[in-house]
């Protein structure tokens, strides 16, 4: 692994019908909460970025939504959904997103893409790729449609990355939710016909998932999203295990979990009494003389 190797830890905000939701699968969802307050949590917590993906259909809200997320955070902001055009990524852009990303216009308007990249910067644009496993092999999957293609896997990451954008972002609708663990061997075969950095998502169950895929694909960035809701401290709990695997973790907080035994899943363990008993508060009478 390269010493100047340090991958990013992002957290993603799945919203359906105003909300952020838990997905499952590309199709099941289960509400958690707002938007804004889940996004000022992450970034509170240290995660290094906020990926802000809107399944509803492209409309007036989105101003407020961007606008109100962007303002609740301090990380750079990704924001995906509806992109058909300049000016939505423009508009995007103005009400506060660092980066937008593209999925569906990768398929219907490439051109926008390249337009897009052209005017704004590579940095700015996300290749947003869905990817389909089957019997070994792997497709495009079609997240409008709901079922894969037949394209090929390899044939359209190389159609992707003609498009130069500044980033590709894997996901995997079968792993959606399941805390099977990330598509390690599939990201680090793919990953030869990228000129650009990768993000992988899909999966993550626990650190050991994202430790595999590290060593195994060393991606810019492993994404996040169900696993974060479980438990509070999630993220800090993550980066910690991460740490202590040796890995250039961005460390964004003070809070930390250095004394904590972790358990398999990376959850912290709880101290013991003797430990619990140093942090309490010891009242010291002032010395009269």
């Amino acid at each position: 692994m390269s010493e100047s190797y340090q991958p990013r830890f992002i957290a993603t905000i799945v919203v359906k019908d105003g909300q952020h939701v838990q997905s499952f699968d590309f199709g099941r969802y289960l509400p958690v909460g707002d938007p804004a307050e889940t996004a000022r949590e992450y970034d509170r917590w240290g995660v290094d970025e906020i990926i802000l993906t809107v399944l509803d259909s492209y409309s007036e809200n989105m101003e407020g939504l961007i606008r109100e997320v962007a303002g609740a955070i301090s990380v750079p902001l990704t924001v995906a959904g509806g992109v058909q055009s300049v000016e939505c990524v423009k508009s995007y852009l103005s009400w506060g997103a660092d980066k937008v990303s593209v999925n569906q216009a990768l398929v219907t308007a490439p051109d926008v893409v390249g337009q897009s990249v052209e005017t704004f910067g590579a940095q700015c644009i996300v290749a947003s790729v869905d990817l389909w496993e089957e019997e070994r092999v792997c497709y495009r999957f079609d997240h409008w449609e709901k079922k894969r293609s037949n394209i090929d896997a390899e044939e359209w990451v190389k159609t992707v990355s003609k498009l130069n954008v500044g980033e590709v972002f894997f996901n995997f609708p079968q792993r959606d939710g399941t805390q099977s663990g990330l598509a390690c061997n599939v990201v680090s075969g793919l990953k030869q016909y990228l000129t650009c950095p990768m993000i992988v998502c899909g999966g993550t169950g626990s650190t050991s998932h994202i430790l595999e895929c590290w060593e195994a694909a060393q991606p810019s960035a492993v994404a996040v999203g169900n696993v974060l809701s479980h438990f509070e401290h999630s993220v800090i709990a993550y980066k910690e295990a991460l740490k202590r695997a040796e890995l250039p973790v961005r460390e964004g907080v003070r809070a930390n979990y250095h004394a904590h035994k972790l358990d398999a899943s990376g959850r912290p363990e709880r101290l013991d009494n003797e430990a619990l008993d140093d942090l309490l508060f010891q009242r010291i009478e002032s010395e009269k003389i």
